[in-house]
């Protein structure tokens, strides 16, 4: 492609294995329609960086230290200039040309701050699109219910419908941020990420909590397919009890500054869940 789009790309790396360099080679045949493509590495210990150094178009910043997710992403985004950023995971592999179609529905509504298509799942654990949570389901998530019904097979997704044309944009509260097209005057008006949901989980969920406070939609186009999401490469390189801990202490971090009622109800109840998915949960994994 040679007719550049305004979109640059920003893609947030740690020990990502093979997956960053998958991704770069499905970006390709954009060519010159990418602005800008960043790479933020934080402090990755796999040589997965290693793809993006030295790579034509591709400009590669080493943190020198993980400055999480929300840390990486803003520092990618204040590099670039064009209007729209793609916020990437490095598991994501992208179909270009509905990158580009996607790219074109997004100038016709100015209010748009997020925009997203379908990402196929090669993973069942993440749902692509997801409602906003309140108590009740971060209650529910941290005392093992939706475990327990997903068992039963009572659970449902939360991915919408996907029968619409791509013009029929669907409001939705969180998808998934493997894949944002990010307005960068949006990201601005927020003030970026809160980098104290380190080194990540829920940085994306108070982002989307806080947009449409800010007056901005999320949209999402469901018949345009933008690639596909392998889900759950760095979680796999976490010990399950290290990732317990992070996961809960950013859940009550996001309790304490969207719900500010619940969190003093709520507090011991999701430590207890957490507690026992360290000491019984992490021996059985």
């Amino acid at each position: 492609m040679d007719t550049a789009l305004d979109l640059s790309a920003v893609i947030v790396n740690w020990n990502s294995g093979s997956c960053l360099e998958q991704l770069l080679e499905s970006m390709e045949p954009l060519g010159k329609g990418w602005a800008q493509v960043v790479v933020v590495d934080n402090a990755s210990q796999d040589g997965s960086a290693g793809p993006a150094r030295g790579r034509h178009g591709v400009e590669l910043v080493e943190a020198g230290e993980n400055l999480g997710f929300a840390g990486a992403a803003n520092r990618g985004i204040a590099r670039v200039s064009t209007p729209w950023v793609l916020l990437l995971n490095p598991d994501v592999t992208l179909h270009p040309e509905s990158v580009e179609t996607l790219c074109h529905e997004v100038e016709e509504r100015p209010r748009c701050g997020i925009a997203t298509g379908t990402l196929l799942s090669r993973s069942s654990r993440t749902p692509q699109i997801r409602p906003l949570p309140g108590p009740w389901s971060l209650l529910r998530d941290a005392v093992f219910v939706d475990e327990l019904l997903a068992l039963a097979g009572l659970n449902r997704s939360a991915d919408p419908p996907g029968e619409a044309s791509s013009r029929q944009a669907v409001k939705v509260e969180q998808p998934a941020a493997a894949f944002w097209m990010l307005r960068r005057r949006a990201w601005e008006a927020l003030g970026g990420f809160d980098r104290r949901f380190h080194p990540a989980w829920f940085e994306d969920v108070d982002f989307c909590r806080r947009l449409p406070d800010a007056g901005w939609e999320i949209l999402h186009f469901p018949q345009i397919r933008v690639g596909t999401h392998l889900g759950g490469s760095s979680l796999d390189r976490l010990r399950y009890a290290d990732f317990v801990e992070i996961y809960t202490r950013n859940m009550l971090r996001y309790l304490a500054k969207h719900h500010k009622t619940a969190y003093p109800l709520l507090w011991p109840l999701i430590r207890l869940g957490a507690l026992v998915r360290r000491s019984v949960i992490s021996r059985w994994r």
